[in-house]
């Protein structure tokens, strides 16, 4: 059966390319997707591409992680939901474009969460809009073949207990966290999540 994200919308979606040109031409305009581009997320925007960039250098795919992408029996599109701020973006961003490198398999799609609040809200987690998410479809029959996001389980634990209690963290320290996590763990977790 197919779900809200129909081949129409896959043909007009960004390839990871397309983001990538779009990305740099937002921070050499200085600007955001945002609306109002409050100054702290056109830094974000700078910061995110920043890490993407790295990320695409210094990530090494598993074995485990490219076995499972040679395991895949069908061609799939990796749907990514993302805006150029949000700061969990930098590792799933880099992973996807390093897994279209490595198979013929995957092919990526970017859609900008707030053009596209409809698949958006197909995909909430736990009733908000968090972002990035990655929703796997088989190329053929746009069946889901799994989804993953907005962050790996452990911070994502971390930010539902702070949301659910926040005075107990500032987001300020909660960013600082998530950066020092994403930092050391250079995509291991994601890999290990992406097919679950």
């Amino acid at each position: 059966m197919i779900g809200i994200i129909t081949q129409e919308r896959i043909n007009t979606a960004m390839t990871w390319e397309q983001y990538l040109a779009f990305h740099k031409e937002l921070v050499e305009k200085n600007t955001t997707t945002a609306v109002p581009a409050k100054e702290s997320l056109v830094a974000n925007t700078v910061i995110v591409l920043q890490r993407a960039e790295r990320f695409i250098k210094r990530i090494k795919m598993s074995d485990d992680f490219k076995a499972k992408l040679d395991a895949l029996e069908e061609k799939e599109y990796w749907c990514i939901i993302v805006e150029p701020w949000c700061t969990d973006a930098s590792t799933l961003l880099a992973l996807a474009a390093l897994s279209e490198a490595y198979t013929d398999k995957v092919e990526v799609r970017v859609f900008l969460r707030d053009s596209n609040l409809d698949i958006m809200d197909a995909y909430l987690t736990n009733g908000g809009r968090s972002i990035p998410k990655l929703v796997r479809l088989n190329q053929e029959t746009l069946e889901e073949a799994g989804q993953w996001g907005p962050r790996p389980a452990p911070l994502q634990k971390m930010a539902t207990f702070r949301k659910a209690n926040p005075d107990t963290m500032p987001y300020s320290e909660f960013t600082k966290k998530a950066l020092a996590f994403y930092a050391k763990d250079k995509g291991r977790t994601v890999m290990l999540e992406l097919f679950k």
